[in-house]
Parts: C-alpha cells; sequence; structure tokens
C-alpha cells in the first residue's frame, strides 16, 4: 500500500499514481477536513459534506486532486 499526504496539485498526485502504479495493490491519497464545504454546515465533518472550501489555496489544491 501506497499512502500520499504530500500531493497538492493533481499532477503531483497523477505523477505519484504513474510511480506506483503495479507495483503496489493499493495507493491512498489522503487530504484534510480543510476540503469540505465553509462554513460548515453540519457537525461533525462526514464524507458527505460537499467538498467546496473556496478561502484557501491548500483546500482548493486538494480539492482539485
Amino acid at each position: 500500500m501506497a499512502v500520499d499526504f504530500l500531493g497538492f496539485t493533481p499532477d503531483q498526485v497523477a505523477q505519484n499514481v504513474g510511480r506506483f502504479a503495479g507495483r503496489t495493490g493499493q495507493y491512498v491519497f489522503i487530504s484534510s477536513a480543510s476540503v469540505y464545504r465553509k462554513p460548515s454546515a453540519r457537525l461533525p465533518v462526514v464524507k458527505s459534506v460537499p467538498l467546496e472550501n473556496p478561502y484557501t489555496t491548500y483546500a482548493r489544491g486538494k480539492t482539485a486532486c
């Protein structure tokens, strides 16, 4: 298993997927709660909350990935 928490742009993630293709059984991309809709309409933040945080470059990049 390969776990990627350092990808911040779609190009970086695509490159990492290519690096691990055929070398691992599973590739896991980790983001953070910052990608979910802000302000949060509901707590706790769960996977069903829309990916929509236009306020930070970090959140926009992770969402694009």
